[in-house]
């Protein structure tokens, strides 16, 4: 079945073997020319309709615009994830980690249940992409103060969504998501339009754009769109793990330490379980130094 398309978003050369069937790597900025990226078999986000050049501000959105205005008609599956950064659906088989990045067929099971695959939340570094309700505006960080004139204007209906998560104290990163194609069609529809008045009021400013701003403000503006729309059962939270950075213990050894944390990744309930304990413990660690 040809039904599901994930963009694996990628700035240069890298070890695709790991990349599953039913995901094609996309090219986006100028580190790496579209010749080479054409002789490596990726896709390129500087074809067709795009916003390639948006790049240096947009991030991993340019492949997300790419995916949304020239992807057919034909995929019903389709989202974001990065070259080093995958979510995993656990299968308890395993013999690499290469084994548990989340496969097509898991994606057509939980989709089948489930409206959108999104990452575990985290918290929030202090003073890090949060709105104050008690403090005045030129107090406040510039550009989430216009993103929140932009959506109580023009988006009132979203806009308890969003001090939810302005307000709150919790997050995920990476613009990373899987979900059907006519939600992620949706979606960015919406997010690409207010990112766009946003970088009008900054033109209107006269002030110079920020290189990965709108990137940063859309990790956030996903989480106010989908939390708006639907339930929190109906979003399936997974696992993201970096392939460069993670030392994958549990598959290197086979010690009691190995076994357990293996058990529990197999066990989605009990994983999430421990996802949320660490929360907690992270909301001890990274304890607002600022009054609200």
């Amino acid at each position: 079945m040809n039904d599901i398309n994930i963009l694996v978003v990628t700035h240069k050369k890298f070890d695709d073997a790991l990349v599953p069937n039913g995901y094609s790597v996309i090219k986006v900025g100028n580190v790496l020319s579209d010749e080479e990226a054409s002789q490596l078999g990726y896709l390129c986000d500087d074809t067709g309709d795009n916003i390639a050049m948006e790049n240096p501000y947009y991030c991993e959105l340019t492949a997300q615009y790419w995916a949304w205005k020239n992807m057919p008609d034909t995929i019903k599956y389709t989202g974001i994830c990065h070259y080093r950064r995958y979510f995993f659906g656990y299968s308890g088989k395993s013999k690499s980690y290469e084994d548990d990045i989340l496969t097509a067929d898991q994606i057509r099971t939980i989709l089948g249940k489930y409206k959108v695959i999104m990452a575990y939340p985290t918290v929030k570094y202090p003073g890090y992409g949060k709105l104050y309700p008690n403090r005045p505006d030129e107090k406040q960080d510039k550009h989430w103060v216009i993103i929140n004139k932009i959506i109580k204007s023009d988006y009132p209906e979203l806009y308890e969504s969003f001090k939810k998560v302005m307000y709150g104290r919790f997050t995920i990163w990476g613009n990373m998501l899987i979900t059907s194609k006519d939600i992620f069609d949706e979606y960015s529809s919406w997010v690409f339009e207010v990112l766009k008045k946003y970088d009008n009021e900054i033109s209107l400013r006269g002030e110079e754009r920020i290189p990965r701003v709108d990137g940063f403000i859309s990790e956030y503006l996903l989480l106010v769109w989908f939390y708006n729309k639907f339930t929190q059962k109906e979003i399936y939270r997974l696992e993201v793990r970096n392939t460069e950075t993670d030392g994958f213990y549990e598959y290197q050894h086979d010690n009691l330490k190995a076994k357990l944390i293996r058990f529990i990744r197999k066990h989605h309930s009990l994983l999430t379980a421990v996802r949320y304990i660490r929360i907690l413990g992270l909301l001890v660690i990274r304890r607002e130094k600022n009054h609200e």
